[in-house]
């Protein structure tokens, strides 16, 4: 996965990190063990996760009464909530993070670190662990939301009162979703929104593109091999010279979309629209 300079949440990372390569196999081949919900409870219950995504780095800590608290490189600081699920899964929550929507991953050990990953196997972050936390949520310290100025009398914002997540999220989203979809293979993309988009010789074989929003995007000489593209918007897109061999294409919409050269050998068009095949390899 390429991905260039940027200045992010370290939660928007996690939720856009779920499209990465698969490390399943590597974990297990390094030894890695799933944790138990249970585990996972005693494990983060009371302590400090320290987290690091392309070199932002964020620090979580997850109080025994299922609140936390973070802060990142970027100094940005939010409150939240964390929980273990019933499919034994570690969600967090981060008000001011994200969209304050949950992360639900399974939790692997490797050694000292532990890894985030997905339902497809895809590495969502990894942290450490510092035993305890430096905060009682519940105390009347300084709120560390807010400036350092904040009087010591004060108490913390509380989760339901804290303010909505600032309005560039979905920019920043869309910013992600573009970098990593250019070079995304098996990647979970059910319904991205990349109208418009510049990815040409984007490498995303096998990937979920189910209900993607492509329009006017350029994928010239993409790689789509066995892609699902099912009822996916590629209308006035550009697929030149692209492979969607084997590729799911069934009710799409292909009105106006360049297929010059494009393959589509044992592709599913049943239900396509608009689409000219008169140029494309069959």
């Amino acid at each position: 996965m390429r991905i260039k300079s940027f200045v992010v949440t370290i939660p928007l990372l996690l939720l856009l990190a779920a499209c990465g390569p698969k490390v399943l196999d590597t974990t297990i081949a390094e030894g890695g063990k799933k944790l138990s919900g249970e585990e996972i409870s005693t494990l983060v219950s009371g302590n400090t996760l320290h987290m690091e995504e392309y070199g932002i780095k964020a620090k979580i800590e997850c109080f025994k009464n299922g609140k936390l608290t973070g802060s990142n490189s970027e100094n940005t600081k939010t409150f939240g909530q964390w929980q273990v699920d019933e499919k034994e899964e570690l969600c967090l929550r981060f008000k001011r993070w994200g969209g304050a929507e949950d992360f639900c991953y399974a939790i692997w050990q490797v050694g000292d670190e532990y890894r985030q990953l997905t339902s497809n196997g895809a590495q969502a972050g990894a942290f450490t662990v510092e035993k305890g936390t430096g905060l009682n949520p519940n105390s009347t310290a300084s709120n560390p939301v807010t400036s350092s100025s904040t009087s010591s009398d004060q108490q913390p914002e509380t989760y339901r009162n804290l303010p909505a997540p600032e309005m560039h999220a979905e920019k920043d989203i869309r910013f992600f979703h573009l970098e990593m979809a250019q070079d995304c293979p098996g990647c979970d993309l059910a319904g991205i929104s990349l109208e418009g988009a510049r990815l040409i010789n984007a490498n995303l074989p096998g990937a979920n593109l189910t209900r993607a929003q492509l329009h006017k995007s350029n994928l010239r000489s993409a790689n789509l091999r066995g892609a699902n593209l099912e009822k996916a918007d590629l209308s006035e897109a550009n697929l030149a010279g692209a492979d969607l061999s084997g590729a799911n294409l069934s009710d799409a919409d292909l009105t106006n979309t360049n297929l010059t050269r494009t393959n589509l050998k044992n592709a599913d068009l049943k239900g396509a629209r608009g689409a000219d095949l008169s140029k494309a390899f069959r």
